[in-house]
């Protein structure tokens, strides 16, 4: 039976305070690797890495969820279709100064359509080589409040990225989504090959995920 990554949160945390480990594993910004699974874009050389239980949208559910055209390539969803990743590659490179320009001037569009539309963190690192910019906002829909983070990466084609889930699970998916993104690979704008960096540290030396994580394999 597929785990919901929240489940497998609280269960982890509750067999590692079991088992009284010195190192506390924290799953929120750790991922076992063993638990994800690789999505390939259309270029074959852009992919990131999902939680493993998430499928392919079924077309049907697709029309109905996305009613604009164009609709996203790529559509990993949960079982009951609440939670979902979308991935599309542009046609256009932009460059990756002119990443934060794009998210603003979609926040102004979106203002004047949906004003009900909150808009909440924002920020642009470099993952693998390659520059990202990304931002929190929420809406309405017709099942409830939506939570959504979405992401431009200045890959050889643009790589436009998102994340929506109920707004009551966005503090779990949130951080979610961000580890994924953070597993970026792929050609920057310049055509070059990011290389892999492999465990990557974080600012405190911690690693974001891989062998020094400590996760179980038996997990």
């Amino acid at each position: 039976m597929e785990k919901f990554l929240d489940e497998l949160i609280l269960g982890e945390r509750k067999k590692r305070k079991e088992k009284v480990l010195d190192e506390q594993i924290d799953l929120e910004r750790d991922l076992p690797e063993q638990y994800l699974q690789t999505v390939e874009m259309s270029d074959k050389t852009t992919s990131i890495k999902l939680p493993a239980f998430m499928k392919d949208l079924s077309e049907k559910l697709a029309e109905q969820k996305y009613e604009f055209e164009p609709k996203p390539q790529i559509i990993k969803s949960t079982q009951n279709g609440s939670i979902n990743f979308t991935f599309s590659l542009l046609d256009v490179s932009v460059e990756p100064g002119q990443l934060g320009e794009i998210c603003q001037g979609c926040k102004r569009a979106w203002k004047r359509i949906l004003p009900e539309m909150i808009f909440y963190e924002e920020g642009e690192e470099d993952i693998n080589g390659i520059r990202v910019h990304w931002m929190e906002y929420s809406n309405n829909a017709t099942g409830g409040k939506l939570y959504n983070f979405l992401f431009y990466a200045a890959t050889e084609k643009t790589l436009v990225g998102s994340m929506n889930c109920p707004y009551n699970k966005h503090e779990v998916w949130v951080k979610i989504a961000k580890l994924c993104m953070r597993t970026l690979r792929g050609r920057g704008y310049d055509g070059e090959t990011a290389a892999d960096y492999g465990d990557r540290e974080r600012d405190d030396g911690t690693h974001i995920y891989g062998p020094a994580s400590g996760v179980d394999e038996t997990l």
